[in-house]
Protein backbone atom coordinates (compact mmCIF):
# COMPACT_ATOMS: atom_id res chain seq x y z
CA UNK A 1 0.00 0.00 0.00
CA UNK A 2 0.85 3.62 0.26
CA UNK A 3 2.48 3.22 3.66
CA UNK A 4 5.01 0.77 2.20
CA UNK A 5 5.87 3.38 -0.42
CA UNK A 6 6.67 5.86 2.34
CA UNK A 7 3.45 7.81 1.89
CA UNK A 8 1.02 8.59 4.67
CA UNK A 9 -2.26 6.76 4.56
CA UNK A 10 -5.13 9.15 3.79
CA UNK A 11 -7.55 9.91 6.58
CA UNK A 12 -11.09 11.22 6.42
CA UNK A 13 -10.72 12.75 9.89
CA UNK A 14 -9.40 16.30 9.74
CA UNK A 15 -6.41 17.12 11.94
CA UNK A 16 -7.36 18.88 15.18
CA UNK A 17 -6.61 22.43 13.96
CA UNK A 18 -9.10 21.98 11.10
CA UNK A 19 -11.80 20.01 12.92
CA UNK A 20 -13.87 23.09 13.79
CA UNK A 21 -13.47 24.47 10.29
CA UNK A 22 -14.58 21.26 8.60
CA UNK A 23 -17.48 20.94 11.06
CA UNK A 24 -18.58 24.48 10.15
CA UNK A 25 -18.34 23.60 6.46
CA UNK A 26 -20.47 20.49 7.02
CA UNK A 27 -23.34 22.99 7.30
CA UNK A 28 -22.62 24.11 3.73
CA UNK A 29 -20.13 26.10 1.70
CA UNK A 30 -19.40 29.54 3.10
CA UNK A 31 -17.19 32.56 2.68
CA UNK A 32 -14.58 33.60 5.21
CA UNK A 33 -16.83 36.14 6.97
CA UNK A 34 -19.62 33.59 7.44
CA UNK A 35 -17.12 31.02 8.70
CA UNK A 36 -15.79 33.56 11.21
CA UNK A 37 -19.35 33.97 12.51
CA UNK A 38 -19.98 30.21 12.60
CA UNK A 39 -16.74 29.63 14.52
CA UNK A 40 -16.93 32.79 16.68
CA UNK A 41 -13.37 33.76 15.75
CA UNK A 42 -11.82 36.72 13.98
CA UNK A 43 -11.59 36.98 10.21
CA UNK A 44 -7.74 36.81 10.22
CA UNK A 45 -7.90 33.55 12.19
CA UNK A 46 -10.34 32.06 9.67
CA UNK A 47 -8.24 33.22 6.71
CA UNK A 48 -5.15 31.58 8.22
CA UNK A 49 -7.07 28.34 8.88
CA UNK A 50 -8.49 28.33 5.36
CA UNK A 51 -5.04 28.84 3.85
CA UNK A 52 -3.52 25.97 5.81
CA UNK A 53 -6.52 23.69 5.24
CA UNK A 54 -6.49 24.44 1.51
CA UNK A 55 -2.78 23.65 1.25
CA UNK A 56 -3.39 20.43 3.18
CA UNK A 57 -6.20 19.41 0.84
CA UNK A 58 -8.98 19.60 3.44
CA UNK A 59 -10.91 22.48 1.88
CA UNK A 60 -11.27 23.88 -1.62
CA UNK A 61 -12.06 27.35 -2.85
CA UNK A 62 -15.22 27.47 -4.91
CA UNK A 63 -16.61 30.12 -7.27
CA UNK A 64 -17.83 33.26 -5.58
CA UNK A 65 -15.22 33.21 -2.83
CA UNK A 66 -16.86 30.32 -1.01
CA UNK A 67 -15.02 27.43 0.59
CA UNK A 68 -16.14 23.84 0.95
CA UNK A 69 -14.87 20.51 2.11
CA UNK A 70 -12.57 18.84 -0.42
CA UNK A 71 -13.98 15.77 -2.13
CA UNK A 72 -10.59 14.11 -1.75
CA UNK A 73 -10.76 14.60 2.03
CA UNK A 74 -14.29 13.20 2.15
CA UNK A 75 -13.43 10.18 -0.02
CA UNK A 76 -9.98 9.46 1.42
CA UNK A 77 -11.04 6.12 2.89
Amino acid sequence: GRALAGEAEPSSVAPAPFAGLTAALDRGDAGPAELARRLSVSLPVVLALLSEAELGGWVVRRPGGLYGISREAVHAN
